[in-house]
């Protein structure tokens, strides 16, 4: 009986999270298309530092630093309109360029 109500709880749980996601993404989205008819900044401008690692014959990488690049960036909470949240940008700010 316990393990019945855990159970219920369990996929009462999972089906508020599988509709609160899809909720939380079109409310973030309506507030973004709000904010830009308002004529509010939605986007902002993010430095991002490049670097490029290349291999060497004995095994070692060796990196080569590109120039600062500016990124544009959206200010919301999931990305929208193909740009990353600048909140998620921030944290992100270097881009590691691999073979």
């Amino acid at each position: 009986m316990l393990y019945v109500r855990i159970w219920t709880v369990k996929r009462i749980l999972i089906a508020v999270g599988i509709l609160l996601i899809p909720t939380l993404y079109c409310l973030d989205y309506g507030i973004l298309r709000f904010r830009t008819h308002q004529g509010a900044a939605v986007y902002d401008n993010i430095t991002v530092q490049t670097y490029y690692v290349i291999p060497r014959k004995d095994g070692k990488g060796e990196f080569d630093f590109g120039d600062p690049a500016t990124e544009v960036c959206v200010r919301a909470l999931f990305p929208q309109m193909g740009k990353r949240p600048c909140w998620y940008a921030r944290r992100h700010s270097t881009k590691e360029i691999a073979p």
